[in-house]
């Protein structure tokens, strides 16, 4: 019995801070949530997306496997929940009130895109005298670039960009994707501590004129390659 309580111990520990956890985010988006909608704060609003956009993004990346059309299902989930906002039940997790949302709002557009194709196969059928059948297999996500053309579009972005940044911080960033901070301050004979600084002013410089669904892509592409997320 002794074992047994032992081993238990650091499952219940974890159960336990768990649950702490769980009940400070709860309130937290409570808080949000209530400033939200008696304030029309803004930011409470733009904090509420920043925490829970990755995790809607990805629960839509699992199901439409396109980056561009889970964009798109992030961003009407959102807005679908802040429209209705009032309806949010605070005894609930907010996280699983949203993903409620997105996930039936996912289901409702596939629906009624495969439902828009069907009808504009059979205008054109009328259109053109063919007896050939609409398209049977149409997948909603094809109409969408694929995520090769999508990443070729924003490294464009990304070029722009950098070409209104002083010249010292296109330098250190171009520098930076491919060494390290320690193999930058071996090339250019600079202290470590000297690289650092020049690192966080030119992404801040990045940031500051760089548009928030392309930070948001670039923090994506960064995730995957350090291989936290895998789809």
């Amino acid at each position: 019995m002794q074992i047994n309580s032992k081993l238990s111990n650091p499952i219940q520990k974890y159960k336990k801070m768990k649950a702490r956890k769980d009940t400070s985010a709860k309130d937290r988006d409570c808080k949000l949530v209530k400033s939200a909608l008696d304030k029309n704060d803004q930011k409470a609003y733009a904090e509420l997306m920043r925490l829970h956009r990755n995790g809607v993004y990805y629960n839509m990346l699992k199901k439409v496997k396109n980056d561009f059309y889970a964009d798109r299902l992030t961003i009407e989930a959102f807005g679908k929940a802040f429209d209705n906002l009032r309806t949010y039940n605070p005894e609930n997790a907010f996280s699983t009130w949203l993903y409620t949302i997105a996930k039936n709002n996912c289901i409702d557009r596939l629906e009624e895109d495969k439902k828009n194709q069907k009808i504009k196969s059979l205008d054109d059928t009328n259109r053109y005298g063919s007896e050939d059948e609409p398209t049977k297999n149409y997948d909603p996500v094809d109409q969408y670039p694929d995520e090769k053309a999508l990443e070729n579009d924003r490294i464009v972005e990304i070029q722009d960009i950098m070409k209104e940044l002083a010249f010292i911080h296109q330098e250190t960033l171009e520098m930076l994707t491919n060494m390290s901070c320690g193999e930058m301050a071996d090339k250019l004979g600079l202290p470590i501590y000297v690289i650092k600084d020049r690192v966080k002013n030119a992404r801040a410089a990045f940031e500051a004129i760089c548009p928030e669904e392309l930070r948001f892509w670039i923090k994506r592409k960064n995730t995957r390659k350090s291989g936290k997320y895998r789809h």
